[in-house]
């Protein structure tokens, strides 16, 4: 190709698109995974079914070709793995293109007490406002992802801005290898958290948009579909920090959750693990509720999945623990859809209030 491309803007980017000099062919590269690049797939499938319905758009076509890695879909799925390595690279290390022997961890990111899963701009404001890119925190802006380093009284933090689908655990699976063999050891076991927050579709009508949501179990779509219909062999636990008591037991019941965090009324209960947002059928959705769903998102199963490796694994070096606080943005078996923007940021705020309580507490 030789004719001119140009960058798209984007209020909201996740990877750059461009757009040749004729302004007819888009090209989006995809680095952070498999669910991203099916993402864009379903979505132009969509665009084609809404055409049909009107008559003078009836004949229009899109033409959706994915470019595999050397023609291969195997190494594409190689790639999406060695892109989360350089990046972690990026993030930890001082010489990331040392020889391997030679690497050294950066002086700021030993001592990190938990990483941060979430859209950095509300952290900013939540947690740090007009002290953001001062002395207790700063944003790198990397092409694959952004990321936060910072200080809430006395706890070093990192933060990772949204992830999609499968990228949360391509992404920990580098960060948590990295740091369990250069920070911790058999002698001095490091404790960490990994917390996760953001949006989430509420299953349950009588939650609205902005209630806090916090999953103790998951379920994957995957089984569903597949004709599965035995939820209690189907639900997968989430040992969830926000919810341990200092009894060693996690709280089952609003009450409990109330009086530690003052929340009124939290949507707790079982998260469904989305195939692709852009492809939810409500009946679908229904038939997950009708198997005990009460929420559904995309990164909470590989996220955990990620974790629980980690803690196999790396044993004799890390401890490390899952934390996530969700908020409600759409109700879509009520047709309250992502469409309609939410009209306040209460619900993220009271995640990151749960969220910071438990890393001062831990």
């Amino acid at each position: 190709m030789t004719e001119e491309i140009e960058v798209i803007p984007q209020e909201n980017q996740r990877e750059p698109i461009f757009i040749d000099g004729n302004r007819e062919n888009l090209f989006i590269p995809v680095y952070s995974g498999c669910l991203r690049t099916r993402r864009y797939s379903d979505m132009i499938e969509r665009y084609l079914d809404c055409m049909k319905r009107f008559p003078d758009m009836k004949n229009a076509q899109i033409d959706f070709i994915t470019h595999e890695i050397r023609g291969m879909p195997t190494q594409t799925v190689i790639e999406y793995d060695n892109l989360a390595y350089d990046f972690q690279k990026r993030v930890l290390l001082g010489n990331p293109d040392a020889p391997h022997d030679e690497r050294v961890m950066k002086e700021e990111m030993k001592g990190i007490d938990a990483f941060v899963m979430g859209p950095i701009n509300i952290i900013q404001d939540a947690w740090f406002g007009k002290e953001f890119q001062g002395e207790k925190a700063k944003i790198v802006s990397d092409e694959y992802l952004k990321y936060l380093v910072g200080n809430i009284d006395g706890k070093k933090i990192l933060c990772f801005d949204y992830v999609y689908g499968d990228q949360a655990g391509l992404l920990l699976d580098k960060i948590l290898r990295e740091y369990a063999t250069r920070v911790g050891s058999g002698k001095d076991i490091k404790k960490i958290g990994v917390y996760m927050f953001g949006r989430i579709g509420s299953l349950d009508p009588a939650f609205r948009r902005n209630s806090i949501a916090v999953p103790n179990f998951v379920m994957n779509e995957i089984d569903i579909k597949g004709g599965i219909r035995d939820p209690d062999s189907m639900r997968s636990p989430v040992m969830n920090l926000v919810l341990l008591g200092d009894n060693g037991l996690f709280m089952n019941n609003r009450g409990e959750f109330k009086e530690r965090y003052g929340v009124e009324n939290v949507l707790l209960g079982t998260n469904l693990n989305s195939l692709s947002v852009a492809k939810q059928e409500r009946a679908d959705l229904r038939a997950a509720r009708d198997l005990g769903c009460s929420m559904v998102e995309m990164e909470v199963l590989e996220t955990i999945l990620a974790i629980k490796r980690a803690r196999y694994r790396y044993a004799d070096s890390l401890d490390v623990d899952f934390g996530g606080v969700f908020y409600v943005s759409d109700r879509p078996l009520e047709g309250d859809t992502l469409e309609k923007e939410l009209d306040s940021d209460q619900g993220a705020m009271k995640a990151l209030d749960i969220i910071k309580q438990n890393i001062l507490r831990s």
